[in-house]
């Protein structure tokens, strides 16, 4: 079965997660498909942060963080 002309009209839902660090020159952008989202919660984003630190990191060993849009604690 090959996709009809309907699956390219089909919009994507997706997610960003940016991190930013102070002695790169560039912030690393995660791009994430709504069927990958396993959840709103923390878990997701210290995955994110791990992966940051391990692959983009500059052997820190203490680090502080600021956060902020935290969509996920809508309380409606």
């Amino acid at each position: 079965m090959q996709p009809g002309l309907l699956y390219f009209l089909v919009p994507r839902k997706c997610g960003i997660v940016g991190v930013n660090c102070e002695a790169l020159p560039q912030q690393v952008n995660f791009l994430i498909d709504e069927g990958m989202c396993s959840g709103k919660g923390s878990n997701a984003i210290v995955s994110y942060l791990d992966f940051f630190f391990k692959n983009y990191g500059l052997g820190e060993e203490v680090v502080h963080l600021q956060c902020d849009n935290c969509a996920g604690q809508n309380k409606n």
